[in-house]
């Protein structure tokens, strides 16, 4: 493997530091959701029964994502200040000749932006993970405490998780008849912890790269510069790869990067 320049150090050891910043409040944040979605939860199957051909509008009413919101814009926004002054930071040191002010005066839209548009996505996710769960639940013949216990550990992830999750249990049971349903449901249990906190990773890891971005695409605006390069880093993929040096005007740089979840 090619050693590192100078400069993919800088901007590896930056990333790593914006990444810690990023991972408890995420944490933070996906662990307040269960019971918040299990109290609106709650309220809705006591007040109507719910048909298949509704839950999405239901599980869109339930009272849980306002608030899910707010903490988010209030946990989360800290993190990708800090983390976008890191970008700028980087972006300066690299610049010969360039002096801090005015290129730290983030504005705070951008900042705001980033969060709000990780809220939403995140949001979302779990939206569709959730209307899957009780979709599953009503067509299996489930009790609404049936749903609402199996909804509790589930909270958080996404669809493509559950299909993970779904796709372990099948091969316990089909690989490990010895063992008994709460074994199983010990087992799957424990997998969707590890999704959780994969994701949790992968969440804090994407939007720390993000904001850092951002921060280095307004330093390097506020300098004047009219076009980027993208620059993958030493462990870049195929996919990065392919757009590894390609130019880009610092309009079209905006939320470019990361090209997908890291």
């Amino acid at each position: 493997m090619a050693r590192r320049t100078k400069q993919e150090n800088a901007l590896h050891a930056a990333n790593l530091r914006s990444e810690r910043v990023f991972k408890q409040p995420v944490t933070r944040w996906m662990n307040q959701q269960p019971d918040l979605v299990l109290d609106s939860f709650d309220k809705v199957r006591n007040t109507r029964a719910i048909k298949v051909s509704d839950v999405e509008k239901v599980v869109n009413s339930f009272g849980a994502w306002k608030i899910i919101s707010a903490n988010g814009t209030k946990i989360l926004t800290p993190p990708t200040t800090t983390a976008t002054t890191m970008g700028t930071n980087i972006t300066v040191k690299l610049m010969t000749g360039v002096t801090d002010d005015p290129l730290k005066r983030l504005a705070a839209d951008s900042v705001e932006r980033i969060a709000s548009k990780l809220i939403v996505q995140v949001t979302d996710g779990t939206k569709e993970a959730i209307n899957v769960i009780i979709k599953r639940g009503i067509e299996n013949g489930k009790g609404w405490k049936a749903i609402g216990r199996e909804l509790r550990p589930l909270v958080g992830l996404n669809s493509r998780n559950l299909q993970t999750l779904a796709n372990f249990e099948e091969n316990l049971l089909i690989t490990r008849p010895e063992l008994s349903p709460k074994q199983v449901t010990s087992r799957v249990d424990a997998k969707a912890r590890q999704l959780h906190r994969a994701r949790n990773e992968t969440i804090a890891r994407t939007e720390a790269k993000r904001a850092m971005s951002e921060g280095q695409r307004q330093t390097f605006g506020q300098a004047g510069i009219k076009t980027l390069i993208w620059f993958a880093l030493f462990d870049h993929d195929e996919e990065c790869a392919e757009v590894n040096g390609n130019e880009f005007s610092i309009a079209e740089a905006e939320g470019a990067q990361p090209l997908h979840p890291r």
